[in-house]
This record gives C-alpha cells, structure tokens and sequence, in this order.
C-alpha cells in the first residue's frame, strides 16, 4: 500500500486564468497581509528543498490561513485515532510555527476541509481531493484516511503505519504538494519513515507560500 495523492478537481467556480478551463483550535501566528503570487516563489527560496521535482510552483495553493478542518467523528474508531489524526493534520502548522495555521471546527458547515476514516482505498493508505477551486486557489478539499489495523499476534503486535503520518502526508498534497518526492526521511515520500515534516518538507512549502514567510 502506498500514500498516493489523488487530487481530484470536482468543481471549477470561476476560471483559473485566460487559458484553463476548467473541535478546539491550534493557536496560530497570524502572517503578513500577502498577496499571493506564483510569479515571486521560486526553488531557490528555502533552500534546499525539491519543489521543482514535485511541481509545486505550478500547482494551486490555499490564499488565506488558517484554513478550518471538520473531522467527521462517525468515521474514527476512538479517541487514539482521532489524537493522531489531529496530530498529523496540524504538523504543517506546528513545523511552519503557525502561519500555514488550521482551526478544527465542530461542525462541518463552514469547513474548508472535511476529513474521514475509510476502511480501504484503492492502491493507496490516504486520499486527498480538491472540490472546490475558485480564480486559481483551493477553497474546499476533502482528506479520506484509511484505518490503522494492528497485525502479529498477543503479546507481540505492531502497526505498519501510523494514521498520524498518513494524515501528515495527506495535509501536504491538500496544502498544494501535488506529487511524491524520492528524497529520504521526508513525509512526502511515499510510504514515508517520519510522523512528521522534515527540514527539507519544510523548506518545500515555505519556497511554495513564500510571501507568508
């Protein structure tokens, strides 16, 4: 099983330019009044990273923080899960200090992603999907994440993966990271090692948001 991406773009409410067609809060840091630019942000910022090997520079990008995140709690099996679900959500907030901030809402009305838990996937431990894209920025997104079953037998048993770390991975190709990178040690590589951004993850989605920074 890996952590494939699969952005599917279900909706389109306005064109993305003249030649396309198509609960509790984390505290956050507010960032500088920005307007986002995809002309500024280049891989030389924040490095190294490997934004030009995953393309972030020609994906789309959330335009303001913190985005809000419902959690459908029908969907999680218990409290453990739903810990580490909320973990890997806000890993990019906590390793950005803040400024690529979320806010867990209660109710899904109003959130900017909604994410569950689903028994299988096709090919894949997570899901990501852009439902909502609106003049070139994502406004809605959903994140399906596949339960965390423990194999071997009493008393020795293990969990070849970790839901924290399928979530972190999910919450950086929802944030804009549209593909997997081969460099080691780093979230966004498929099946990934780490629960949470390394410095290189880290500097990819600074180059990609670098206004904000």
């Amino acid at each position: 099983m890996r952590n494939d991406l699969l952005l599917v773009m279900v909706a389109v409410t306005a064109a993305l330019g003249p030649t396309q067609t198509n609960q509790g809060s984390l505290p956050v840091k507010q960032p500088p009044k920005a307007k986002l630019s995809r002309n500024r942000c280049n891989e030389r910022m924040f490095a190294p990273n490997y934004a030009a090997e995953v393309g972030v520079f020609e994906s789309i990008r959330w335009e303001h923080f913190p985005i809000t995140i419902w959690i459908d709690s029908s969907t999680v099996r218990d409290a453990e899960e739903i810990a580490d679900l909320r973990s890997g959500l806000s890993a990019w907030s906590t390793a950005t200090h803040g400024v690529l901030g979320v806010r867990f809402v209660p109710k899904e009305q109003g959130a900017q992603i909604t994410v569950s838990m689903v028994d299988t996937l096709d090919g894949a431990n997570g899901l990501t999907s852009y439902t909502v894209i609106d003049r070139g920025f994502v406004r809605r997104a959903t994140i399906q994440i596949v339960h965390s079953r423990w194999l071997g037998s009493q008393p020795v048993q293990y969990r070849p993966r970790t839901v924290q770390r399928d979530a972190t991975h999910e919450m950086g190709h929802a944030l804009g990271i549209p593909g997997h990178t081969t460099r080691p040690d780093t979230i966004m590589l498929p099946n990934a090692a780490v629960d949470v951004p390394a410095p290189l993850d880290v500097n990819t989605i600074e180059a990609m948001y670098c206004e904000l920074f």
